[in-house]
């Protein structure tokens, strides 16, 4: 009988739980609910009501009176009702000081959970498998064998590992490869290869230099080859600079200079060349202009995503703002090596951006357009490039209301390409 009807008032406040929703600041402070007699209803309500203790929730079920109350009135509650000889029982407790307590008193159940998450981030730390591609003369044990030698054994801790200086240590102390790239996937060593063809045909035809664009040479260095320009001269895209080929023997002409003479061979070619290359760039700008300029406003949600359907979304849901910006990062919720899960966390954020309106006289719109010409050219400069002048033939015209600019740049920069050229 005490068994059911303890089971009868656990499965009401199971049902109050579900009716009754508490806000942070509840469940923070803690609350309690209270079952008693049902007839002693109006005693009670009178007592609470004295004392200035606060009821939350009060309802009577059948001959049961329940209420609910913060945990720091819960004291005086029960010394008044002990008081008064009144009978009651804890029937729920809810909230922040009740989770820590069952935490407390679950010590061993967290700190096996907490060492089991420090184990999984541990082994995830670390090298454990290889994964080989693009290998065709090489077999796989040889790669692996050949990165163990750098250090990269089982066990290594991935966040050491200095995968673009190994590649280059790899490639000058390995000349058989072409490039090597080492890539970490999860735990594993991801090892690809491109091998070098030792075949002469293959040398013959990948073997000479060209010019990758039109230019004047300011600067060449032959090691291997067969030089066909020299410095001052003008060349095309595409013209031959250093041939990948030699020859024997070289003699006298008629003239008394020296001059190649023999079959050629075909030879890698190797040199430096460089060349003043123009570059071309227009700048615009309206004399009525519109842009948008960040408010520092910022608005954030979450989604999960299942592939590329959304499940929830926690936040807005669209962006709040009429002009905004959208960055969105998303990950995985969890990776084991090459597998990953496919629920994905997505977080968005919009920010506000508002209209700006300037006008420009048609100076300042000149000059604002040879700014951004000038901006553009910057960002195209070649790797290796060196600015040495700015052509005297700017063009501006107005039309439209919109004014044109035209820079050109003088750029002393890296000439020459590999190319696929026949022995002659």
């Amino acid at each position: 009988m005490l068994l059911g009807r303890r089971q009868s008032e656990k499965n009401h406040i199971h049902k109050k739980r579900r009716r009754e929703r508490m806000n942070l600041e509840q469940q923070l402070e803690g609350m309690v609910t209270l079952g008693m007699p049902a007839h002693s209803s109006s005693q009670v309500l009178a007592l609470f009501s004295g004392s200035g203790i606060v009821l939350y929730h009060v309802a009577v079920e059948g001959e049961q009176l329940y209420i609910t109350l913060e945990l720091d009135d819960f004291r005086r509650a029960q010394r008044l009702l002990r008081d008064r000889h009144i009978r009651f029982r804890i029937c729920g407790k809810r909230g922040v000081p009740f989770f820590i307590s069952q935490c407390k008193r679950r010590k061993g159940i967290w700190a096996a959970l907490l060492c089991t998450v420090m184990l999984m981030h541990g082994m995830l730390s670390f090298l454990w498998t290889y994964e080989v591609i693009g290998n065709e003369r090489y077999s796989e044990e040889h790669m692996i064998a050949l990165v163990q030698q750098y250090g990269l054994w089982p066990g290594t801790r991935l966040s050491a590992i200095d995968y673009e200086a190994l590649e280059h240590l790899i490639e000058l102390e390995h000349p058989e490869f072409t490039w090597v790239q080492l890539e970490q996937k999860g735990t594993a060593l991801c090892i690809a290869v491109k091998e070098r063809l030792a075949d002469s045909a293959d040398l013959q035809d990948t073997g000479s230099i060209v010019a990758k664009t039109d230019g004047r040479i300011t600067d060449l260095v032959v090691y291997t080859g067969t030089a066909f320009v020299d410095t001052g001269d003008v060349v095309q895209a595409g013209q031959v600079l250093i041939g990948g080929w030699d020859y024997p023997e070289r003699v006298r002409d008629s003239m008394g200079m020296f001059v190649d003479a023999g079959e050629p061979y075909a030879v890698y070619a190797q040199g430096a060349v460089r060349g003043e290359v123009v570059h071309r760039a227009i700048g615009t700008c309206a004399l009525e202009e519109t842009w948008l300029v960040q408010t520092g406003h910022i608005a954030e949600s979450t989604a999960v995503l299942w592939g590329t359907k959304q499940m929830l979304v926690f936040g807005e849901k669209s962006s709040p703002y009429q002009y905004s910006k959208t960055i969105e990062q998303r990950k995985s919720i969890f990776e084991w090596g090459r597998w990953q899960c496919p629920i994905i966390l997505c977080n968005t954020t919009y920010q506000e951006q508002a209209a700006m309106q300037r006008s420009f006289t048609e100076e300042e719109a000149y000059r604002t357009a040879m700014e951004r010409a000038r901006r553009q050219l910057e960002q195209s400069m070649p790797q290796g490039g060196i600015f040495v002048r700015e052509s005297s033939g700017v063009h501006r015209c107005v039309q439209d209301d919109v004014v044109q600019v035209e820079v050109v740049w003088i750029v002393d920069e890296p000439l020459g390409q590999m190319a696929q050229i026949s022995l002659p």
